[in-house]
């Protein structure tokens, strides 16, 4: 019996692994780098685009009472030669658990401080309420906020 050569030639089947190339490897390496930079850039962009609604009592912060988490504030701006102002707040959406509840609308700056305080009105079971806005005028471009309040006693 004759024992087979060491140098003996191998079989196509016999695959040797390559090693990956410079090139390959900072490719992937890219690839990597810039998968993980968009994960991180999309967690970054969720927290910064979620907003949970909250509203602003005398003694902190609270969440939006039930009957007004579906509510739409509309603007109804009067438009001049020489500027726009908002001639009354729109607020829609109320739920049957705001009836006979006094609402207080506050609209605030960019800065968080207090433009105007509407006087406040008791709502009824209808789901729509219109507060019209007195002299002087408020410019819609300096409302950046705008604050809900409802108790069961007048403010």
């Amino acid at each position: 019996m004759t024992k087979p050569e060491q140098n003996s030639p191998k079989s196509p089947f016999d695959r040797v692994p390559s090693l990956p190339n410079r090139e390959e490897q900072r490719g992937k390496s890219f690839m990597y780098v810039g998968i993980s930079a968009l994960a991180i850039g999309a967690v970054f962009a969720a927290n910064t685009w979620i907003n949970i609604p909250e509203v602003e009592f005398g003694s902190g912060v609270e969440d939006l009472p039930a009957c007004t988490r579906n509510s739409v504030v509309d603007f109804d701006l009067q438009v001049f030669t020489t500027g726009t102002s908002i001639r009354a707040l729109d607020i829609s959406g109320l739920g049957q658990d705001c009836n006979n509840q006094h609402l207080r609308v506050t609209l605030t700056s960019e800065t968080e401080s207090v433009i105007r305080t509407l006087p406040s009105v008791q709502l009824t079971s209808t789901t729509t309420r219109r507060l019209t806005i007195q002299a002087p005028a408020i410019d819609p471009a300096l409302v950046f906020g705008i604050n809900l309040e409802l108790s069961d006693t007048a403010f």
